[in-house]
C-alpha cells in the first residue's frame, strides 16, 4: 500500500491527524499566535581565544601560555596569554569566583593546573561550580501550537484535523493533541478522472493543533513526548 494511501485511510478510520511529517511552529500557551519557524544553528562549542576573557555565554575552564598564537609575553591568570572558553549549559565548573546571570554558586575549590598559579578567591579558590538556576515552571506542563502538515485523498475530507471534535484528546506519534483546526490545504495530485475533487486526488493538509509542552529550566515550553 502506498505511502499517501496508508495516510489516507488512517485519516479516515482512525484519528484523522495528519502530523506524520512536516513542520512545526512553537509557541507558549499565551504568545501571539503568527507562526514562528524553527532553525536549526549551529551547535556552540568550546572556543579558544587570545587573552583571558570569553565571549557572552560562554565561561574560562583553563588558561594556557601559546606565544605562537597570541604574542611574546604571558601575563594573564597563571602566566597565560589565551583561554579556552566552554558553552554556558547546565551546570559547569568556571575559573574565577562567580558565576554568569542565571546560574548560582554551588561551590569553590582550587585548581592551580587549569586556572591560575593562586588561590585567592573565597575560600582560598580560583574555580567556581555553577549550578543552573531553573525557571519555577520547570517539569510543568502547558500547551503550545503546532502545524502538523501531511498528504490525504480527497476522500477522506470530511475527517481531516479531527481531534477535539470527532475524536478526543489524545495521544498520536509521539505528540499529545489536544485539539485541530483545518488551517490551510491545497492539491497536490489530479485523481484518476483528472480533477481535485476525484475521491483518489490527492491534497495537502495542515491542521493547526494544539499540542501538549513542558517547561524547560531556561523557561521554554518544549513539545512533549507521549506513548
Amino acid at each position: 500500500m502506498s505511502t499517501f494511501r496508508t495516510l489516507s485511510l488512517l485519516a479516515a478510520t482512525t484519528l484523522s491527524l495528519f502530523a506524520l511529517v512536516g513542520c512545526n511552529a512553537p509557541m507558549e500557551e499565551d504568545a501571539p499566535t503568527e507562526a514562528v519557524t524553527e532553525s536549526i544553528g549551529e551547535t556552540e562549542q568550546e572556543l579558544t581565544t587570545c587573552g583571558w576573557q570569553c565571549p557572552t555565554g560562554y565561561h574560562p575552564t583553563s588558561y594556557v601560555c601559546n606565544l605562537l598564537a597570541c604574542g611574546s609575553s604571558c601575563y594573564g591568570p597563571g602566566s597565560s596569554n589565551q583561554v579556552i572558553c566552554q558553552p554556558n549549559r547546565g551546570n559547569f565548573t568556571s575559573c574565577g569566583s562567580s558565576c554568569p546571570s542565571g546560574w548560582a554558586v554551588q561551590s569553590y575549590s582550587c585548581n592551580l593546573m587549569d586556572c591560575s598559579d593562586s588561590c585567592y578567591g573565597p575560600g582560598n579558590s580560583n574555580q567556581v561550580t555553577c549550578a543552573q538556576i531553573c525557571d519555577p515552571r520547570s517539569g510543568t506542563h502547558s500547551q503550545m501550537n503546532f502545524d502538523a502538515v501531511g498528504n490525504a485523498e480527497y476522500a477522506y475530507r470530511n475527517g481531516w484535523c479531527s481531534i477535539g471534535t470527532s475524536y478526543p484528546a489524545q495521544c498520536f506519534n509521539g505528540t499529545y493533541y489536544y485539539s485541530q483546526t483545518l488551517g490551510s490545504n491545497h492539491c497536490v495530485k489530479v485523481g484518476s478522472n483528472g480533477t481535485c475533487q476525484d475521491p483518489d486526488a490527492l491534497w495537502e493538509v495542515t491542521c493547526k493543533s494544539v499540542v501538549k509542552c513542558t517547561y524547560n529550566c531556561n523557561g521554554q515550553c518544549v513539545k512533549s513526548t507521549c506513548t
